[in-house]
């Protein structure tokens, strides 16, 4: 089973600005944050975080933005008795004789809807195990798939589309992203939002998927 993933902006009414990531593959080309051994200005890191010289959190814009924990929510559409198995619980576990709504009968309030409940769940130095998805499609068929975290975010960055300029130049604190798992229909479809401050006077407003 194939797993598409793809990015969802949500619009906010006030200052922060969805940041989007996607399949690793766009990571090629980008290093991972390393504090070089004698920096003068203290900058080292405690797992995969940038720390200052007093443990504070200090991450520098211009490179990748890692994270070492993340929130996950798995959301079905169009299914029968779909479930999601994802670090020891169910994020999903709905009847096998009732089909799930369609995500076109919510109109432009999907994909905004999407959102993972699960919080603080760790990911540094790995992600739990692949998570486990057993589903009927509308037409009746069944499917099993596993989902690797670990290798579609080998890098725990963030990726985004926020122009350098409206970033402040250091984040002082680590950003925790949503990953949301969505099976609908035959596909699965994997996303990845996170918010940060921006100097922006406005969110933006967009939807965008990646093939």
């Amino acid at each position: 089973m194939a797993v598409r993933p793809s990015c969802i902006p949500q619009h906010r009414a006030a200052l922060p600005l969805l940041l989007c990531a996607v399949f690793a593959n766009f990571l090629i080309g980008c290093s991972r944050i390393n504090a070089p051994v004698n920096d003068p200005s203290g900058i080292h890191l405690i797992g995969n975080i940038p720390v200052d010289a007093h443990n504070i959190v200090h991450i520098d814009t211009r490179k990748p933005i890692p994270f070492a924990d993340h929130a996950f929510g798995a959301m079905c559409y169009d299914t029968y008795g779909c479930k999601v198995l994802y670090d020891g619980r169910y994020a999903a576990n709905f009847p096998d004789d009732v089909k799930r709504i369609s995500s076109e009968s919510l109109g432009d309030g999907y994909p905004g809807n999407l959102k993972a409940n699960t919080i603080g769940i760790r990911n540094f130095p790995h992600f739990p195990p692949p998570a486990e998805v057993t589903w009927r499609s509308k037409d009746g068929q069944s499917h099993h798939a596993t989902v690797d975290l670990e290798a579609i975010f080998k890098d725990k960055v963030i990726l985004h589309h926020a122009p350098q300029e409206q970033l402040p130049p250091i984040l002082q604190a680590d950003i925790s992203p949503d990953i949301i798992l969505e099976v609908n229909n035959r596909t699965i479809n994997v996303y990845m939002k996170a918010m940060v401050q921006t100097r922006a006077t406005e969110a933006r407003k967009s939807v965008q998927r990646f093939p």
